[in-house]
């Protein structure tokens, strides 16, 4: 899971690897499906992902892309920060699962890769149940 969201490099920016959501699934026998990624959006733009769920599926995971704008005429869903004469908009999506998310998980496992801030938020259909740092999840290659 950690090598396919980590085609977002977590360094915000306009890069299309960076504005875009990665994901699949876990099967049963623990095998981890890469779906398509989903379309590149703009920063502050929510971005989305078709998980493909098979029958056998106990979990599926998606990241939540690190893209930012320096675009000062955007509105950010994020924050806002000066640095010198220039404003960032730090137009990344929100950190955890969406509602939607949270909704369509249904019996399985949800993890949510947060690229901004490097970390994984895992749910169920009930809400949030842990949160801890990429760098704990698991060792990348």
């Amino acid at each position: 899971m950690s090598d396919i969201v980590n085609e977002d490099d977590g360094t915000g920016g306009t890069s299309d690897n960076n504005n875009r959501e990665y994901g699949g699934t876990v099967a049963e026998n623990d095998a981890v499906i890469k779906n398509k990624p989903g379309p590149v959006s703009q920063p502050g733009v929510e971005a989305h992902i078709n998980l493909r769920t098979a029958s056998n599926s106990r979990s599926e995971f998606h990241s939540h892309p690190s893209g930012t704008s320096t675009d000062q005429d955007r509105t950010s869903t994020g924050s806002t920060s000066k640095v010198g004469g220039s404003t960032t908009n730090n137009s990344y999506q929100s950190d955890g699962p969406s509602k939607d998310d949270i909704k369509n998980v249904g019996d399985r496992t949800g993890y949510v890769f947060s690229m901004s801030n490097k970390t994984v938020f895992i749910y169920n259909n009930q809400g949030v149940t842990a949160t801890l740092p990429m760098s704990k999840f698991a060792k990348y290659k």
